[in-house]
């Protein structure tokens, strides 16, 4: 989750480093998407590790196998 939050803060501190009004509503635009993102692996990680504890099962694999998955699915398909 570290990921899509740095990407946001430097996205929102080069839009703050912006004087043309397009400029800033891309730096505005591209943020809002990496909120959307990471929005969705916050809630896949409480949806899994609410439908996939285990015993023996810690919630860190769990939340590390979330987040695996959410990066190999905004990966570029090569």
């Amino acid at each position: 989750m570290r990921t899509p939050l740095t990407g946001l803060q430097l996205t929102l501190e080069a839009g703050l480093e912006q004087s043309d009004e397009g400029r800033l509503r891309g730096a505005l635009e591209a943020a809002l998407t990496t909120t959307r993102r990471l929005h969705t692996t916050v809630e896949e990680v409480l949806r899994l590790s609410c439908t996939t504890r285990r015993p023996g099962r810690s919630t860190s694999v769990t939340a590390a196998t979330a987040q695996e998955q959410e990066s190999a699915s905004h990966s570029p398909a090569t």
